[in-house]
């Protein structure tokens, strides 16, 4: 492989980290709301109770 190939493929994944990055920055936290919405309520109580009893660093 030569200096010219190996910098064309260190330019395609340079672009496609920052095409990837870019749009888990502009769309990420829409993508999170739609899972979230997709769970059942039961589940997002438990892990609400848990986060806030590990969080906490209090003893219930």
């Amino acid at each position: 492989m030569t200096l010219e190939q190996l910098l064309e493929v260190a330019s395609l994944f340079l672009a496609i980290g920052i095409g990837i990055g870019w749009l888990l920055t502009r769309y990420g936290h829409t993508a999170l709301r739609a899972f979230d919405r997709m769970l059942p309520p039961r589940y997002l109580k438990r892990t609400a109770i848990r986060r806030r009893s590990i969080g906490s660093g209090d003893t219930p």
